[in-house]
């Protein structure tokens, strides 16, 4: 499990429109982000928790069911990020 989140340095982004690509120089894949997962992406940084940016998910985008269990899906997506190795290792 993740506590504290931080982007490999290697990975270039780039904006594009709605979307976020990732370029991995490492293995020279490209991963493309939808504005929720730019999101998350943006707040692994090494001091946010993934209840932290499952706070500020709720608090950017309207309309999230009160019920529905943001941080679960921010773990989800935070493992998808560790498992195409945009993501380090933190202490």
């Amino acid at each position: 499990m993740i506590q504290h989140p931080i982007q490999k340095p290697d990975i270039i982004s780039q904006e594009a429109g709605d979307e976020t690509i990732l370029y991995r120089v490492e293995s020279q894949t490209i991963h493309v982000l939808n504005p929720t997962a730019r999101h998350i992406w943006e707040l692994c940084d090494g001091r946010h928790t993934p209840a932290d940016i499952a706070r500020s998910l709720r608090a950017a985008f309207d309309g999230v069911s009160p019920e529905f269990d943001l941080e679960a899906s921010v773990r989800h997506t935070l493992a998808e990020l560790a498992e195409k190795q945009l993501l380090q290792a933190t202490t």
